[in-house]
């Protein structure tokens, strides 16, 4: 991948380029999103000192109540946006903590668009392009938002 000149993007290029595993893209675009979501958190609000142990979900739900509209995008474009990473955390804990992850179909379908509804696994490598496309979409949302966070003096 190239450089984008956007330092998240960068380095989430550097980190997920020639993956060839979905179940690796899944947990890897994760913690990616993670660490985004707790530098938004960070960059915008002054008390942070116990945000560093917040789980996914808690710094997600605190970002999203800061910034619930992404962009110039419409309340149900941002809706859409925001359940997709609370789908992503929804199958990366299914995946992380069970052996028998159950039926992941509608955690899919909730996560992104899929080129084939009939893709139900993350075994299944045509699983892998729509995760690429989502991951990037989910990455270049909360870019948006990082660029729109207000700089405090002397930051």
């Amino acid at each position: 991948m190239s450089k984008t000149g956007i330092p998240d993007m960068d380095f989430a290029d550097e980190h997920l380029d020639g993956i060839d595993d979905p179940l690796l893209m899944l947990l890897k675009g994760h913690l990616i999103v993670e660490r985004l979501l707790h530098d938004i958190l960070a960059e915008s609000v002054t008390n942070t000192r116990n945000d560093e142990n917040l789980g996914f979900f808690r710094t997600m739900s605190r970002v999203r109540a800061l910034y619930p509209i992404i962009g110039n995008t419409s309340p149900s474009d941002s809706d859409r946006f925001w359940a997709s990473i609370e789908a992503l955390n929804q199958l990366r804990n299914r995946m992380a903590h069970r052996l028998d992850h159950g039926d992941i179909g509608s955690l899919l379908n909730q996560l992104l668009i899929l080129d084939d509804p009939s893709v139900t696994s993350l075994s299944d490598k045509a699983f892998l392009p729509p995760l690429s496309r989502t991951i990037g979409f989910l990455l270049a949302g909360l870019a948006t938002i990082r660029a729109a966070v207000p700089q405090r003096d002397g930051a």
